[in-house]
């Protein structure tokens, strides 16, 4: 019932999140060009999922992130 939900590993959220379509029809109409993800969602009802893998915890921002977390073998490699 809740409007996104997230993964979760030792007490740490991690990714992907799922979002409502609630959520993603209010994203559309919000004006505020700087507010951060963090921030917005907690407009909207939450709840955690435990997992049993840490890779839920890992953070990719950059492609160089990306390559490197494939060369250290933390993630396939895919080709994309």
């Amino acid at each position: 019932q809740a409007d996104y939900v997230y993964p979760v590993y030792e007490g740490r959220g991690g990714h992907p999140i799922l979002i409502s379509s609630r959520i993603a029809k209010a994203a559309r109409a919000e004006t505020n060009p700087d507010i951060n993800l963090k921030e917005y969602l907690n407009r909207f009802s939450k709840a955690c999922i435990p997992v049993p893998n840490d890779q839920i915890l890992i953070n990719i921002n950059t492609p160089e992130e990306y390559a490197r977390l494939i060369a250290d073998g933390k993630l396939p490699g895919n080709g994309i």
